[in-house]
């Protein structure tokens, strides 16, 4: 049977994840082969980076802290969205009817201006909110209330997401692709909706996108003010610095370890043994590398089970696209270190001499 790449990898969810997190490795061998290729692309790897990130993304997390909209960016498939979807798996309740957690991916409707009524219906969706087309708004006329007659208009929806949100005891509303929202017209007026909504809810809200992103949120003023940016990059083997270079590839390699490791057929690849070459094909981005893998697997599932030669030829993406890919993330680089990214306002030393003033000498 030929296996379709993004049809076999399409949708899968947490609850999917999960189980399969759960399966032995008889268990993973003796799946049909459509399962094994969801399987393993379904495979989330704990590495230097991603801890990193999630560590200062949990920081931020929680009620003791003022942060009420945070942006996550950074190259495309950095592992953005499943670093979010971790986070907020830790997020329960016991209470019927809380959703501590919502995750939304931004609509792209193809118009020349971003569709409100349609995103908040999104969140509304991701929520679970019954009988959405019976939101009503209401306003007072001749000194009778009177509501809003037809379909859910804007207002109505945009008053039942915040009541949603605030019912339902909702912490963090995760907003994936968030550019697509963004690229329509005036930005900023894009981020003053964004912020209102923020202002109108207990929650947090995590914005996601990549390094463009970045650049969108720095120049508006008041999103910054209320809250923080957390950048998830990757590994690399072509800085000035070797020691750098060296650890980075030493990740890498690890990563590639783990996921063969999990390899749902008898006979395993050993891709670890050309590490430093995948971190240069694949950019040092780990959800390139699991695409890259995911490829080989198919190919060896279609022959059989057999690995053989070509297969890595067929898998690896094309020059012309991996150059793209790696122009947008060269110029994202450049752009934080033309924009001091991260770095303190304040000397180094000179905080390590605040630290000892403060502590009484």
């Amino acid at each position: 049977m030929k296996l379709d790449f993004s049809r076999t990898t399409r949708g899968i969810t947490y609850e999917e994840r999960l189980m399969y997190s759960r399966l032995s490795r008889e268990q993973v061998l003796a799946l049909a082969d459509t399962e094994k290729v969801r399987y393993f692309y379904s495979l989330r790897v704990k590495h230097r980076l991603r801890d990193g990130t999630e560590k200062k993304l949990t920081d931020l997390l929680g009620p003791c802290t003022d942060t009420g909209i945070i942006t996550l960016f950074g190259p495309t498939g950095g592992g953005k969205t499943a670093l979010a979807e971790t986070v907020g798996s830790r997020m329960s309740s016991t209470e019927p009817g809380h959703r501590p957690y919502i995750y939304v991916r931004a609509p792209a409707f193809g118009a020349a201006k971003v569709s409100w009524g349609g995103f908040f219906r999104k969140v509304l969706e991701a929520g679970r909110e019954p009988m959405i087309d019976a939101k009503r708004s209401w306003s007072v006329r001749d000194n009778r209330l009177i509501g809003s007659n037809g379909r859910a208009d804007l207002p109505a929806l945009q008053t039942a997401v915040c009541n949603m949100l605030d019912n339902r005891d909702t912490r963090l509303l995760v907003v994936d692709e968030i550019l697509h929202m963004l690229r329509y017209g005036d930005h900023d007026k894009a981020l003053d909706s964004v912020k209102d909504l923020s202002d109108a809810v207990s929650s947090q809200i995590l914005l996601i996108g990549p390094y463009e992103l970045f650049g969108m949120v720095d120049n508006y003023g008041q999103v910054v003010r209320r809250g923080d940016m957390v950048y998830l990059g990757r590994y690399r083997n072509d800085r000035p610095d070797k020691v750098q270079n060296k650890a980075d590839a030493e990740e890498y390699k690890k990563i590639i370890t783990k996921l063969m490791e999990r390899w749902p057929l008898e006979q395993v690849p050993q891709f670890e043994l050309a590490a430093d070459d995948l971190l240069t094909a694949t950019l040092g981005i780990v959800g390139l590398l699991k695409e890259f893998l995911t490829r080989c697997l198919i190919s060896q599932l279609e022959n059989a089970g057999k690995w053989k030669e070509g297969f890595i030829a067929l898998a690896l993406k094309k020059k012309h696209s991996i150059e793209k890919i790696r122009k947008e993330v060269e110029d994202g680089e450049a752009m934080l270190i033309r924009e001091n990214f991260d770095e303190s306002a304040i000397d180094p030393d000179r905080i390590a001499e605040m630290e000892k003033l403060v502590a009484g000498g």
